[in-house]
């Protein structure tokens, strides 16, 4: 079997297959996924940050769209993973008390650090603003020293105090010596800081495999991108460090302030986390930050900063307890997340909270191409999926499969046989040679020949080359097989075939190919009508044989509609049925059956009022079955009772030359001659004497019942003792009151 030209090449390997495709031919990538780095989960080396926290490191996927795949990723915390915290303040003069109980608590916050982690270091900068107008007052006076009520040094944008490292002691000495400044507006330019502080990673010295946490401490708002504009200052932030040598950032004053995209590109680059420790007043605004800055939280700073503490403690545990993946796939390429983080349901979900030193939980991760992007050069990339805050990733070499082998240069066969050595056969198609055309390139000409023999392949200027549904050979339309084994398409133009055209009540495509043929429409043949040629085209079938001489259609009750009478069925004409409407409905009337009820009962049972004579004149002959079987549409079921009450029953319907027959059940159903009357009589005596009966045993047993508690009562009242101590009321019938001086002398 040849696979017919013009059926989809892309489809299911079934249908492929089915159309003739050997499956050796057939091209089907998948997708697959190999891992080239797997080492496992470790505490070893946490002091220099080499502890692995996330597994596996490294895979490569081939991606076929549509066909995700799914890899597992598991996470540990490591014991004593190192931190780095750069204390970053505000030192206006608003922010005195902040910077006094900085230094008072600096060996506080390292011990407390300690408990967590020995591995942990400090660093301290400071900002205050933008030196130009309106930001700082320029006055040269306030410049030397903007504070009116004590020493105050210059204005600045971002110093470096101390980069980090694990000296306490040098940590409060370079904290004590930090002077205040001032500025006149209530914004600050914590964000030039913060851009320095990430991006002069040398400078400050973070730690590649640490936890890089920033701590921002400030009472005022924050400048971002344009707000440099009030100063003259229009070049926008680049991103890069610009610290000299004693830690002040020198391009302050040339360029604007960083926008919240940069802030957040740059966290993202970086692995780093921000904790905002502001005033309560202030809390509102950083917290709408974090929302849109990622790794960034926001605390309550005391007015004393007595808190400062307590806040880095508890905000160290909030991250170090929750692990939330993120990936920098493309648009292309979907990554999806799942995990039962610590519990027992798998839910859809990046992140897991909860979590100690030593708890290792598992994500399980689907990468799965949605498209594929027409530049080629992105057919190959380089993703990583990892955790919020932390340097460590799991690499994703992912190459897109949006092409088949046999598309590629090197698979392409030049000069081949398969394209009459007149072109390039590529993935089964041939790409001919200049002045050659045609499926194989057998066709051989300039432009004006081949747009020659197109045009002759055209039914007209209008008309699609072999209607769409053909190759044009040379000239000649040489058409595609159909949809289906059973089908074709053929024609000169390729504009017939056996399934687009409309089909008759049996299904079949004009009629089938004794009533027409479909080219584009139904062409009928000789004999046959309508849209899909189901109606004949004479109408001498709807006059019944007694009809013929009147060439009155269906008996005067209905019409010839496609050389069949329908039969009228509405309340003025009518209702009827049978081939020429010859019977009333049989739903609605009660047709024939009384007609024929003597003539049956004489010839099947010999009874009945008709006499011999009478029964064999009779127009039909009924015949007897033993069953009636189905009652089919076009019958009808008639059932009479005799004279000695025994009903009989028989079905008739009309053959074509629209005469009766009957068919007759050869057994009649007579009622039953049982003595009902005695019975009946019987039945009601039973019931009576059983209800009698029941009565009396139930009439007995309560008369045992009576009579074994009155015994019981009498045996009590016989064990009764009645006594005069039995009553506490009780008095004795007769008192006796002696009179005192009865029987004394008188004197």
């Amino acid at each position: 079997m040849v696979y017919p030209r013009g059926a989809p090449r892309c489809a299911q390997m079934d249908n492929l297959i089915e159309q003739g495709c050997s499956k050796e031919n057939i091209v089907n990538p998948i997708t697959e996924s190999e891992v080239l780095e797997d080492e496992p989960l470790s505490d070893a080396g946490a002091a220099a940050g080499s502890a692995i926290q996330l597994k596996p490191q490294k895979l490569k996927l081939s991606l076929r769209p549509g066909d995700p795949a799914k890899l597992t990723v598991k996470f540990r915390q490591a014991e004593d993973y190192p931190v780095d915290l750069y204390y970053l303040m505000d030192l206006t003069f608003s922010m005195k008390k902040h910077k006094e109980m900085l230094a008072k608590l600096s060996y506080t916050i390292a011990d407390n650090m300690k408990t967590v982690t020995r591995n942990f270091r400090l660093g301290f900068g400071s900002f205050i603003d933008k030196v130009v107008m309106p930001y700082v007052d320029m006055v040269p006076e306030r410049l030397v020293n903007p504070c009116r009520e004590e020493y105050c040094n210059s204005p600045y944008g971002f110093r470096n105090h101390l980069s980090l490292n694990d000296n306490v002691t040098l940590f409060t000495q370079e904290v004590s010596a930090a002077n205040l400044s001032g500025n006149l507006d209530n914004a600050e330019g914590g964000f030039d800081a913060v851009m320095q502080v990430i991006a002069c990673k040398e400078k400050i010295r973070w730690n590649d495999r640490s936890r890089k946490i920033i701590l921002f401490a400030t009472n005022g708002i924050f400048h971002y991108a344009g707000d440099g504009k009030l100063g003259g200052i229009v070049k926008p932030n680049d991103g890069h460090c610009h610290l000299d040598e004693d830690g002040y950032y020198t391009e302050s004053i040339y360029q604007d302030y960083p926008s919240l995209s940069q802030i957040n590109t740059k966290i993202i680059e970086n692995k780093v986390l921000i904790i905002f420790a502001v005033p309560d007043t202030k809390l509102p605004l950083y917290q709408r930050l974090c929302n849109v800055v990622e790794g960034t939280y926001a605390e309550k700073l005391e007015s004393d900063a007595s808190n400062i503490v307590n806040l880095i403690h508890k905000q160290y545990d909030k991250i170090q307890s929750k692990i939330e993946l993120k990936d920098n796939a493309p648009d292309y390429l979907k990554i999806t997340y799942s995990s039962n983080c610590l519990g027992d349901e798998v839910k859809d979900t990046n992140l897991c909270e909860g979590l100690r030193v030593g708890t290792t939980v598992e994500f399980n991760v689907e990468v799965e191409l949605l498209k594929c992007p027409k530049n080629s050069s992105l057919w190959t990339n380089k993703i990583q999926i990892s955790p919020v805050g932390l340097s460590e990733y799991v690499q994703l070499d992912v190459d897109l499969k949006c092409e088949c082998d046999c598309e590629k240069p090197e698979n392409e066969q030049e000069i081949s046989p398969e394209c009459s050595f007149s072109g390039t056969y590529e993935c089964g198609i041939c790409n001919c040679d200049t002045n050659f055309f045609g499926r194989k390139c057998e066709c051989q000409g300039d432009e004006a020949d081949k747009e020659s023999k197109l045009s002759s392949c055209k039914m007209n200027d209008e008309s699609l080359v072999c209607s769409g549904r053909g190759d044009c050979v040379c000239g000649v339309c040489d058409c595609y097989a159909g949809p289906s084994s059973e089908s074709k398409i053929y024609g000169a133009f390729c504009e017939c075939d056996t399934f687009s055209c409309e089909r008759d009540s049996n299904g079949l495509v004009c009629g089938g190919e004794d009533r027409g043929r479909c080219c584009g429409e139904c062409i009928c043949n000789q004999g046959w009508t309508g849209p899909a040629c189901e109606c004949k085209a004479r109408n001498d079938t709807c006059i019944a044989p007694a009809d013929i001489e009147t060439g009155r259609f269906c008996s005067g009750r209905g019409d010839c509609v496609c050389g069949e009478c329908q039969c009228y069925r509405d309340d003025e004409r009518g209702h009827f049925g049978g081939p020429f409407c010859g019977d009333c409905s049989f739903q609605t009337c009660e047709g024939r059956c009384t007609e024929f009820r003597d003539c049956v009962q004489c010839q099947t049972f010999g009874t009945g009022l008709l006499s011999d004579e009478e029964c064999f004149n009779c127009t039909f002959l009924s015949t007897p079955v033993e069953d009636l079987g189905e009652i089919l549409q076009n019958e009808r079921k008639c059932i009479f009772k005799d004279e000695e009450d025994c009903s009989f029953s028989f079905v008739y319907s009309y053959d074509d030359n629209n005469k009766p027959m009957i068919r007759v059940l050869d057994t009649k159903d007579c009622p039953s001659k049982e003595p009902v009357l005695w019975i009946a009589l019987g039945v009601t005596a039973g019931v009576f004497l059983i209800g009698l009966i029941a009565l009396l045993i139930g009439r007995f047993l309560i008369y045992l019942k009576d009579k074994r508690d009155f015994e019981r009562f009498v045996e009590e009242v016989d064990k009764t003792q009645w006594g005069n101590h039995t009553n506490p009321i009780y008095k004795e019938a007769v008192s006796e009151y002696p009179n005192p001086i009865y029987g004394q002398q008188s004197h």
